[in-house]
């Protein structure tokens, strides 16, 4: 076991060099090492002229082995003849099966049928020997599963929860196939467990808390899949842990100070959301992970709105470092505090330092939010969205007051109420107050008023923002009655 975390340790040194997943680097340093354990090969100097190497009971013949150059391809991985010596099972059923627990075989059947065991680059033996030992990519040891390394083998589907029943299982490799869908929290029941490598799927959902429980792991490494989420604390309690791989998924939030507790080697966290607050957690992962930080993608910084006029409000930030791999910042805003946000725009990149936001309403407080965007790329599966920064709010100027007229519905009979009413062509927060023209005062675009006196009343508006004071009239009338003696006319 100590070759195989060795050799992985070299293989992803290699992609620290090489942030894109190289197929042939990693098959060339890793993959034939374990599976020249559990698979015996021939390799072959050149694919067109080697011959053919004997079949013997339990081996590859040569002409399904690995070109030398470690590429993989369908074309180079054919089927498997099944195994000379031993008849192919019309049924097969656990039943039958001496080797290993009966738990342990219905795990293994389970992982064919969840990851179309039919359609495997190479599937040599699965279900059609009662010796899982002979099964492509399964290592049996003392009467149990310890080993079941399948990479680059085509396998589509779901990892099974059955595979938390193989207690004694030490290594568990699916690298660089499409697996999809959530990783069980029953692996988390494999206590015995030191290599877990799911590297290079589709595989979705969160990091079980539960791989927690893995105390005799000594290498993690679930990079390359669409992981989303915090990294979980539980992961400090791997204790010996020696290797850790979580880079190129959609992972966020802070990390974990607890990991500072693990005697760590090598560590990968790049490209991903992921932030470190605490300065000590910072030291430890740039030793292990030097520019981890760089290539996160993660909000901006100190956004604030620098100048706004009754139209357009300005806005600057500080830029993440990460400007490669295109992307940009979407400014987003609201009318009332916490949204709904509507996206006002997007930058031309991630290296924007700020915006202006116009055709605006004016007099209008908005609350501003920006966030970052990292389209897929290379060997990163996912389109990645930052978090929201801080939410501000500015608020636009007022316009000028124009056009203030007002009017009356008089003339009232005395002892009626008349109505006074103001209004503008432009303007925004205007406030209104009268003198009704009788030592009266009221406020407000609309107002009503009774005259206790009859005659002409000049009343005067004043109309007022921020920047504007102007005044408009109207004369009420309130008409006096004649009264007339009544005159009667004998007849």
């Amino acid at each position: 076991m100590d070759v195989l975390g060795e050799a992985w340790r070299r293989a992803r040194r290699h992609f620290k060099q090489r942030p894109v997943l190289s197929v042939r680097g990693l098959l060339t340093i890793v993959f034939l090492v374990p599976l020249a354990m559990a698979n015996p090969v021939t390799p072959k100097a050149s694919m067109a002229s080697a011959p053919p190497a004997a079949e013997q009971p339990g081996q590859v013949p040569s002409q399904n082995t690995i070109p030398p150059d470690g590429a993989i391809s369908t074309e180079s991985w054919a089927r498997v003849p099944e195994t000379i010596g031993e008849p192919k099972l019309e049924v097969f059923s656990c039943e039958d099966v001496s080797e290993i627990p009966e738990p342990e075989c219905e795990a293994l059947v389970a992982l064919y049928n969840s990851t179309d065991g039919a359609n495997w680059a190479v599937n040599t033996k699965w279900l059609s020997s009662t010796t899982p030992s002979n099964w492509w990519g399964v290592t049996v040891s003392g009467g149990h599963v310890t080993h079941v390394w399948l990479d680059g083998n085509q396998l589509t589907g779901t990892i099974p929860s059955e595979l938390g029943d193989l207690e004694s299982l030490e290594l568990l490799s699916f690298y660089c196939n499409q697996l999809t869908g959530a990783i069980p929290a029953e692996l988390g029941n494999l206590t015995n467990l030191e290599l877990l490598f799911l590297i290079d799927n589709q595989l979705t959902g969160i990091i079980p808390p539960e791989l927690g429980n893995l105390t005799n792991l000594t290498d993690l490494d679930l990079s390359y899949n669409q992981l989303t989420g915090t990294i979980p604390s539980e992961l400090g309690d791997l204790e010996n842990l020696t290797g850790l791989g979580l880079s190129y998924n959609q992972l966020s939030g802070d990390i974990p100070r607890c990991l500072t507790e693990l005697d760590l080697g090598s560590l990968y966290l790049g490209y991903n959301m992921l932030t470190a607050s605490d300065e000590d957690l910072r030291v430890f992962l740039d030793e292990l992970d030097e520019g981890w930080a760089d290539v996160q993608t993660v909000p901006p910084t100190a956004l604030q709105a620098t100048a706004v006029t009754s139209r357009t409000i300005e806005l600057s930030w500080t830029p993440i470092t990460y400007t490669a791999h295109s992307g940009y910042y979407q400014v987003s805003y609201a009318i009332a505090s916490g949204g709904p946000y509507t996206v006002h725009c997007v930058t031309a990149d991630k290296s924007s330092t700020g915006y202006v936001m116009d055709n605006l309403s004016p007099g209008t407080v908005y609350y501003v939010v920006v966030r970052t965007y990292t389209p897929a790329h290379d060997g990163q599966q996912n389109d990645l969205w930052s978090s929201y920064t801080a939410e501000i709010a500015a608020s636009t100027s007022d316009e000028e007051i124009e056009g203030l007229a007002a009017i009356n519905d008089g003339p009232t009979p005395l002892g009626s109420v008349t109505t006074l009413s103001a209004s503008v062509s432009a303007g925004t927060n205007v406030t209104y107050t009268w003198a009704l023209g009788d030592g009266e005062i009221d406020s407000g675009a609309v107002v009503t008023h009774t005259y206790s006196s009859c005659g002409s009343y000049n009343a005067v508006v004043t109309g007022t923002n921020c920047l504007t004071v102007v005044t408009a009239t109207t004369t009420v009338t309130i008409p006096c009655l004649l009264h007339l003696p009544l005159v009667l006319k004998d007849r």
